[in-house]
């Protein structure tokens, strides 16, 4: 994507990562110890609209007029994988949606994450095997230990369940 198209659209994620927050301020938090149902959601949409911010930020112009014209240039020569990375994230969520039930939510959760972080064009097999299991990890014990949550448990691997 260009340097103005994300601006646009780090504009649009921050707008909605704003309006997002407000409208989870109308549920009740409670406390830490015992969180109600508005703490999680203020939670992701703080997150989010900063996440935003950092993006739009990073879209900004830093260097002289000429260099934004450049980095906002169209490129006539992007390869054919570059075309093609969101037909596949797309396609790795059908088949996250597919095997969601059969294989669980722990280990299909690791498989999302890990390909879409190889398709995305990262090299090495340890970056996205560290992510994927930290994320997992996190997710297990926001939910199953701390929120007592259970997740989908799945045919194949029997865990995510409380």
């Amino acid at each position: 994507m260009d340097k103005r198209g994300e601006l646009a659209s780090s504009i649009v994620l921050v707008a909605f990562g704003i309006g997002y927050f407000i409208y989870a301020t109308n549920y009740a938090w409670d406390s830490l110890a015992n969180p109600g149902p508005g703490f999680l959601p203020c939670i992701i949409g703080a997150l989010f609209t900063l996440l935003s911010i950092r993006l739009m930020l990073g879209a900004l112009p830093r260097k002289s007029k000429q260099a934004w014209q450049e980095a906002t240039a169209t490129t006539e020569g992007k390869d054919r994988k570059s075309k093609m990375m969101p037909l596949l994230i797309v396609l790795i969520l059908i088949i996250y949606i597919l095997i969601l039930e059969w294989a669980g939510y722990i280990p299909s959760t690791f498989l999302l994450i890990f390909t879409g972080i190889k398709v995305m064009g990262e090299r090495t097999w340890l970056k996205p095997l560290l992510i994927a299991t930290g994320l997992v990890v996190f997710t297990y014990f926001l939910f199953i230990v701390w929120l007592q949550v259970p997740l989908p448990q799945g045919k194949l691997i029997p865990i995510g369940g409380i």
